[in-house]
């Protein structure tokens, strides 16, 4: 519990968590292995091995999945997917929080974010911008020292992209854009580029991006950080 306190702290403190020793791969084979495969069925420990491997992602495969996306054939898309996918498993957003954060959100000075609204797919329109799913999931998230300088580096990359675009490039002010500055539509931002990632990295085809969620939540949860202090953080009510 105490070192679960001290993983809270340092983040309050905006240090980074590189000191703590991550190691979820492990520890999903260490808890499929020596808790759920003496006690359960054969068809009940499949089920748990498939669906952990659906909704978590190991350390190796997140840094294999960082790498990867730094070499996207795309000049956009590669500076901007590792920043979701990062700030994705660090805050432990939804996709659609994601997508509808603005820069008007994030206080950099005091290193958190505030989740005020989220970004949907609707039938018969693109996308549109929607009321958090749940009372709780309003709310202020801390961030660590390393994303609040790496969001710092990239908030320069864009506002450098939109002064070369001029008036081509769209004013919604969000953090995560087209290249135009338009809102990007989740599903297909999910069947161009995440997906094919995944591939590129080898990670199961059913692992989701709802899945760098879980990966933020059993991160804090295998630090011992109080599931109160993981559900208020998430979102959950």
């Amino acid at each position: 519990m105490q070192k679960g306190q001290d993983f809270i702290a340092g983040i309050e403190h905006g240090l980074s968590d590189n000191d703590t020793n991550l190691t979820v791969g492990n520890w999903i084979k260490n808890w499929l292995e020596n808790y759920a495969k003496p006690h359960v069925r054969p068809r009940t420990y499949e089920k748990y091995s498939s669906s952990l491997k659906k909704y978590i992602l190991p350390k190796d495969e997140f840094v294999r999945l960082i790498d990867e996306a730094k070499k996207i054939n795309n000049s956009f898309m590669k500076i901007m997917m590792p920043e979701i996918i990062s700030l994705t498993v660090h805050t432990g957003l939804r996709k659609g929080e994601v997508f509808g954060l603005k820069w008007s959100d994030i206080d950099f000075d005091k290193s958190c974010l505030f989740v005020r609204r989220s970004l949907a797919n609707v039938i018969g329109k693109d996308a549109v911008f929607q009321s958090p799913k749940t009372k709780n999931s309003v709310r202020r998230v801390l961030l660590m020292f390393d994303d609040v300088e790496s969001l710092k580096k990239y908030q320069q990359w864009q506002k450098n992209l939109a002064e070369e675009l001029g008036d081509k490039f769209s004013g919604h002010g969000l953090v995560f854009t087209s290249p135009f500055g338009e809102p990007i539509i989740p599903t297909n931002f999910i069947k161009r580029y995440f997906k094919p990632l995944l591939k590129k990295c080898g990670i199961s085809e059913d692992f989701t991006f709802h899945g760098l969620r879980h990966t933020h939540a059993t991160l804090l949860l295998q630090q011992g950080v109080n599931p109160k202090i993981v559900q208020k953080r998430l979102g959950h009510s």
